[in-house]
């Protein structure tokens, strides 16, 4: 439920009710300005939210309910005006918890009796309104590109050692396959108009270089026709530049391709960048997910 269910919910519950006449909403400034209209007809309802919060599991929306009619001079109006915008207020919440299932509310509400002067002399009652509503944080629906957006296909690891030269591809156990024209251990993406999101995690050593410094593993992408390399939209844990052949790198890299055609993927080395040594022990992983 969104913010704005929550308000809508109010006004068709104000619009509905046969003796409140105007609606409005917002700052305490912005008292004299109606809902959708210039006219201001009492008795008139005005919503102003305070402070919200987000819980775990739950969202809970703070308003000062300010209920108002018009009175005549004397104190016995002004008293009558405040005991019917009182029930006018025990309505709305009475409505909220005979016929909105979703909405728990603060049953421990305070009001307020006014008679203030804003464009007319008004008198009512100031209701501080708690509902909670159970809808808290949901990241399976937030509209960011993560695993979460897809489903996992492959999930693989490396067997041995490898030294990954220029141009050459990591294998890993069970998508060994050979197109016939390159001869490299790759995934063969059978869906051709799909995205997919490759990540892959592993102990890594660098060589001494004789090519240009690699930065890092890349994605070997095939179509049938052309061979392109597809460099990682997120990588942590390589080095910026060569620094010796003995330490430890956890790289963890991130890639995300279309395929619109045939399409064969495999994480390596750029062609004419320096070697690089994948561990197996532990194992390096590879994770194919598909987009959903």
């Amino acid at each position: 439920m969104t913010y704005k269910n929550v308000l809508d919910d109010f006004f068709a519950i104000i619009s509905n009710h046969k003796m409140i006449k105007t609606a409005g909403y917002g700052p305490l400034s912005e008292i004299k300005v109606p809902r959708g209209q210039y006219d201001t007809n009492y008795p008139y309802a005005f919503l102003q939210p305070t402070n919200h919060s987000l819980g775990k599991g739950q969202m809970t929306y703070r308003f000062n309910l300010i209920m108002m009619e018009l009175p005549k001079d004397d104190i016995d109006s002004v008293i009558n005006a405040q005991s019917q915008c009182l029930e006018y207020v025990k309505d709305i919440l009475g409505h909220f918890y005979y016929h909105l299932s979703d909405y728990d509310f603060n049953l421990n509400v305070s009001v307020i009796p006014f008679k203030e002067k804003y464009d007319d002399v008004v008198s009512g009652v100031t209701a501080t309104i708690e509902l909670t509503v159970k809808d808290g944080l949901n990241d399976c629906i937030a509209p960011f590109i993560n695993n979460l957006d897809y489903e996992l296909i492959v999930d693989v690891y490396t067997e041995s050692l490898q030294t990954t030269s220029a141009g050459a591809s990591i294998a890993f156990t069970g998508i060994t396959l050979n197109d016939g024209n390159m001869g490299f251990y790759n995934y063969d993406v059978a869906d051709y108009n799909s995205n997919y999101k490759l990540v892959f995690d592993g102990k890594i050593t660098t060589n001494s270089p004789s090519w240009p410094f690699s930065d890092g593993p890349a994605l070997k992408v095939f179509n049938g026709v052309t061979t392109t390399w597809v460099k990682p939209t997120l990588i942590t844990g390589w080095p910026a530049s060569f620094e010796n052949t003995t330490t430890i790198y956890d790289v963890h890299a991130e890639f995300e391709v279309e395929a619109s055609v045939v399409t064969l993927l495999a994480i390596g080395n750029e062609p004419e960048s320096s070697s690089f040594n994948v561990k197996s022990v532990p194992p390096s992983t590879l994770k194919i997910y598909k987009a959903i």
